[in-house]
């Protein structure tokens, strides 16, 4: 059949709509590699139509979640669509229920994290510019009312963006280039071209939120507004140019806070941060996790307070999780977020893996990539109020009273301890840590010193009693561990 012109224009603007919002991403930059998102569905089929048209170098890729019986069937038809279009097809399958049992995560938010992080392996690998997916602006409005009932901020009614960097790539951007096209004008776009496509027959099934957002509450919101939907986009679209605004200004206050930050971590200077307002701290705090975490986390209002109210002190723990994948962490004078807990560790706190024997002293020993230990001889006659005033990580011992050879070994289970200030007394280590609020996993390899079998420091806290030195004692040892 032939089109019409009206048709034939209403395409040329969708098409041309496309073409500007990814150059204007990517910079112009000519024959960008693009990784693109295919379901097998009208909104990636059409999607795909107009990049191919476009000229853009393209890698498909499709994630099979083996939620549906015959949700093979939809690879293979993605498969004979990238052989009709002579294109590279990346594709990887996982059993996405059971997925979600192991991950204590639900089946929508294990789907979502599952599919993101196979996109990205995909652009790693080809060495693409941007991931694009399909993404409209009916999946905007449902996204946008799913964020409202969860009790999200400003970032869930400002719904996604045609531009996002996530927590899968600090390089590669994630593009949504269908953000404002409706779903009827992606289905007549693949009507006019006779584009085969699938239907995913579990987008009816109720059990799911998007779907009940989709075929129960935006019909029954179209009886008091019947273009809600218009609205809701409108809205989405005034409030992301004024978050836009506030970004920037948040922004600058975090590079205040003197943060150091990593594809992994935020860490942060928590004095800097409990000078700010109460609603700075909470800008901040959901800024840090749209930034780098949003990928693992629902920024939900209640997790914004949960994260803040963790670092004032509110919990007894220093270290917890939040959601699957992110950790906090609070140490003194530090507040840290995470996905990596066992690297950014060695970073904060001295670490060691195997037992040492401090040989002939002057003796310098490398603890871990960041952590070093030094010992040394010192004068006699040291005014011990220098020494009260002393980094913990500095200690001085009375030589005369240990047993060489001296070694450093981390923690096991029963170690003792008495610490000065105990009268000889000692306590469990495991009990020691507690009192000292050192996080769970900092304790196992943090190094200790010992003479014989016991422990006469423990760096970074206290100098057991037996060796602690008095105006008398006419032979020190110097012992420091530090950050290098």
């Amino acid at each position: 059949m032939k089109k019409s012109k009206t048709e034939c224009y209403n395409f040329f603007v969708l098409v041309e709509r496309v073409r500007n919002i990814l150059n204007s991403i990517l910079g112009g930059k000519k024959n960008p590699c693009l990784v693109i998102g295919v379901s097998g569905g009208p909104d990636s089929i059409c999607l795909l139509d107009m990049l191919y048209r476009l000229k853009f170098d393209l890698v498909i890729a499709h994630f099979d979640h083996q939620i549906r019986e015959n949700s093979s069937s939809d690879r293979d038809f993605v498969a004979k669509t990238a052989e009709k279009y002579g294109l590279l097809i990346s594709s990887e399958d996982a059993d996405i229920p059971t997925r979600a049992e192991r991950w204590k995560t639900g089946i929508e938010e294990t789907a979502r994290e599952s599919r993101h992080q196979f996109l990205f392996d995909v652009a790693k690998k080809e060495g693409a510019d941007a991931v694009v997916t399909a993404h409209h602006a009916d999946d905007q409005v449902e996204t946008i009312l799913m964020h409202l009932l969860r009790g999200s901020g400003t970032q869930g009614i400002t719904g996604m963006q045609k531009l996002a960097l996530t927590a899968y790539s600090d390089k590669v951007p994630l593009v949504r280039p269908l953000l404002t096209t409706w779903r009827s004008e992606i289905l007549a776009y693949c009507d006019a071209n006779d584009l085969d496509y699938v239907i995913d027959k579990s987008n009816r099934d109720t059990n799911y939120l998007r779907n009940r957002v989709r075929h129960e509450l935006i019909p029954k919101l179209e009886e008091y507004n019947p273009k809600i939907r218009q609205t809701l986009l409108r809205m989405s679209e005034n409030l992301s140019v004024e978050k836009n605004f506030t970004d920037r200004f948040v922004d600058d206050r975090i590079s205040n806070l003197q943060a150091v930050v990593s594809e992994e971590s935020f860490i942060f200077k928590l004095i800097d941060y409990f000078k700010m307002d109460e609603a700075l701290q909470r800008l901040v705090i959901k800024r840090v996790l749209e930034k780098k975490f949003s990928d693992h986390i629902d920024i939900s209002h209640s997790t914004i307070l949960k994260i803040r109210d963790f670092f004032s002190g509110e919990f007894q723990s220093t270290y917890i999780p939040i959601g699957r994948k992110i950790r906090l962490i609070r140490d003194r004078k530090m507040g840290i977020i995470t996905t990596d807990p066992v690297g950014i560790s060695k970073v904060l706190w001295p670490s060691i893996e195997n037992e040492v024997k401090i040989g002939a002293i002057p003796f310098s020993f490398r603890l871990n990539d960041y952590w070093e230990l030094n010992i040394v001889r010192v004068d006699s006659g040291i005014d011990l109020e220098i020494v009260k005033k002393t980094s913990p990580f500095t200690a001085y011992i009375n030589e005369k009273k240990i047993k060489t050879p001296l070694k450093i070994r981390n923690w096991y289970p029963g170690d003792r301890f008495s610490p000065i200030g105990m009268g000889g007394k000692y306590i469990k280590l495991s009990d020691f840590w507690i009192n000292n609020k050192i996080p769970k996993i900092a304790r196992e390899s943090w190094p200790l010193i010992l003479s014989k079998e016991n422990i006469i420091w423990v760096p970074g806290l206290q100098v057991a009693d037996c060796v602690k030195i008095t105006q008398e004692t006419d032979s020190i040892l110097k012992m420091t561990v530090s950050r290098t």
